[in-house]
């Protein structure tokens, strides 16, 4: 199954959030190379650094993600920050077990047209939750 970047950063974004949350507080290296090897999805070879900066330089933009610092295709020290705690809180029920699991599982089905579909919709919902705690809609 071929995938638009569109959903390719759609799954990295589930699968860094979910080890970013189970890791929490602690901070975490990523680069575009291993989350096409950990997610099972990636663009054209070579492609990856391109897509992972723009990724998360808009996690970062967005307040989901802060990192002390970035080269090509790779982010240091990355940790979430409180709003994307608060939007994966809201997005996820705590009672299918910890959140940080289960982004990494919705992930992982990202090789099926059902998986992209909980992909997308588990997405839509982690964005609308932190843009309803932006107007404060919590």
């Amino acid at each position: 199954m071929s995938l638009t970047n569109n959903e390719i950063g759609k799954t990295w974004t589930l699968y860094a959030l979910g080890q970013l949350s189970e890791a929490w507080p602690r901070r975490l290296d990523f680069n575009g190379m291993d989350l096409s090897v950990q997610c099972g999805v990636g663009p054209d070879l070579g492609d990856e650094a391109e897509l992972f900066d723009d990724l998360f330089l808009w996690l970062k933009n967005e307040g989901f993600v802060h990192f002390s610092q970035d080269s090509e295709g790779e982010a240091y020290g990355v940790h979430l920050t409180s709003k994307a705690m608060d939007a994966i809180g809201h997005a996820m029920p705590t009672d299918k077990g910890a959140v940080g699991t289960q982004l990494k599982t919705i992930a992982a089905g990202a090789g099926s047209t059902a998986g992209q579909a909980v992909i997308a919709e588990t997405i839509g919902q982690l964005i609308g939750a932190a843009a309803r705690g932006f107007a404060g809609g919590g």
